[in-house]
Formats: C-alpha cells, structure tokens, sequence
C-alpha cells in the first residue's frame, strides 16, 4: 500500500545441506540483532529509527521504496522491525505509529512467490491486530496497509468500524476499493447504506464514482493498481 496514501491519512488526523543450514542461521542472527542509535549509520533509515526524531523516521519510510522487496532500506526496516522491543522506549522505532508503517512497508514488499518470512508474518499480525484499535488514525492506517491482502474477518470488521465511525468511511472505502471481490464491494454498500441522505454519504458516492472501472467484470483489476493513485478525498467531520 503506498504510504502516501497513508501519511495523508495521518496527517489530516494529527493536525508499513549444512552450508546453507549455516547461511541461514547467520541470516537469523543477523536480522535479530540488537541494534542502537549510537551505533547506526548515520543518516541511513536504522538511525531514523533507532534515534528520537521521530519526523525523520517517517521521511525514511517514506522514501524507502518499500514496493522493491530487496531495497536496501527495506532489508533494514527488517532488522529493526524484528529488534524493535529491544529498542530503549524513545527510539522512533517504538512508537505504535511508526511501527504501523514499518510493518506497512515490510507488508508491501512481501514475496509475491515465496512464503511471508518471520517478520512479514509478525507485520501482518500486528497490522491485523490495529484494525481493532479504537483510535481511528491507527486503525486507519491498518486499513489501508491491508487493502491488498483483506480476508473475509477483515472485510467484515472494517464494514462494521465503518458502519458506525465516520473517521474510518474513506480509508475503509478506499482499502475496499482494491480487491475486486464481492464481499469487498458488498461492504461499500454496507457502508454507504449506514450514511444515506447525508453528506459523508455523497463523499462515498463520489468516491466510489471516481474508482469506477478499477475492477473489470471477472473481478480483477482492469489495469495495473497503485494504490497511491485512487482517490482519497479529504476526510470530513464526524458527522453522519
């Protein structure tokens, strides 16, 4: 999911044989090593987010290029994602919104062709477990991290969040917008049925309006998908 989109969202809320038995252990201890501020590079993404600003840890994401799975910085949001508990409680790297997008970025530069390894596993559980949260910045967040790889349980809590909480209509039509299933366009009309007659309600209907076509009629996407690129109009109030 691009993390644009994502920022945005924050931003308007606020104001990611023996030889080769040994290759992978070293793999293993090199990912799960304790990382520090002092001892990072300085200016690559580990000291963003292994150090307190957290501002610069979100530029670092930002531009990490997380749609390239073996990206250098991707490899190194890897490391930090799976050290993070071990970080002292300022490191940016601690902060549950930082950890959304780090766990987006490991999340969109995922395998398409190998299993999820441990970290993309844990990203995705956490990411999971943020659809629940109750602050909707957060849980929105989650939502469109998750656009592309949304299970049934997903579909069904986000039509229910979004059914009854205003904040989470746009990132929950958007995120819905993009698996080209029925129960994903099911759960727009859902949405859009808890709003009728109001105006969160015709910002659906111009959302939904301007994604049209992103789904052909055998529910795939009718053209190459960047999420970045669908709309996402300004959230409102917390009107109905």
């Amino acid at each position: 999911m691009n993390r644009a989109v994502r920022l945005l969202f924050c931003s308007l809320f606020l104001g990611c044989s023996f030889g080769a038995a040994m290759a992978d252990e070293d793999a293993d201890k090199s990912d799960h090593e304790i990382l520090s501020c002092a001892h990072a590079a300085p200016g690559s993404i580990t000291a963003a987010l292994t150090c307190i600003d957290k501002a610069e840890a979100m530029r670092q994401l930002d531009e990490a290029g997380c749609f390239v799975g073996n990206a250098p910085a991707v490899a190194e949001v890897r490391k930090v994602w799976l050290a993070r508990e071990s970080l002292p409680a300022s490191a940016a790297a601690r902060d549950r919104t930082i950890q959304l997008f780090m766990a987006g970025c490991l999340v969109e530069a995922r395998s398409r062709t190998k299993p999820a390894d441990v970290a993309e596993v844990s990203a995705l559980a956490f990411l999971r477990g943020a659809l629940k949260d109750p602050d909707p910045q957060i849980a929105g967040v989650a939502i469109l991290s998750l656009a592309l790889l949304l299970t049934q349980d997903d579909i069904a809590m986000i039509v229910r969040r979004a059914s009854t909480e205003s904040a989470l209509v746009m990132p929950a039509v958007t995120a819905l917008t993009l698996p080209c299933t029925v129960e994903a366009a099911s759960g727009i009309v859902v949405i859009q049925s808890a709003y009728a007659g109001s105006e969160r309600g015709n910002e659906i209907s111009r959302l939904v309006e301007g994604n049209a076509g992103l789904c052909d009629d055998e529910g795939h996407a009718s053209r190459a998908v960047f999420p970045g690129k669908v709309l996402v109009p300004a959230p409102l109030g917390n009107e109905r």
